[in-house]
């Protein structure tokens, strides 16, 4: 989350309309899945891991749930 005193305490008007902090907040978190689906789809790809858990694949999995936890601290 970002911490509003680093932003803005009010909706700040901008060249394509009104954000809030609580804008802000949903679009990162969003990007955030998104990138760590990323992560997710890649582990899951049979050209990536031919249905294996392994060595390799598995920092797919690690790189998945460090993104979303980024979002937790």
């Amino acid at each position: 989350m970002i911490d509003q005193g680093f932003l803005f305490r009010m909706p700040e008007q901008t060249q394509h309309g009104t954000v809030t902090v609580e804008f802000m907040n949903r679009a990162i978190e969003a990007e955030r899945e998104a990138c760590a689906k990323v992560c997710e789809d890649i582990y899951n790809d049979p050209k990536e891991n031919d249905g294996y858990d392994c060595y390799y694949t598995r920092p797919y999995l690690e790189c998945a749930a460090a993104i979303r936890a980024r979002g937790q601290a």
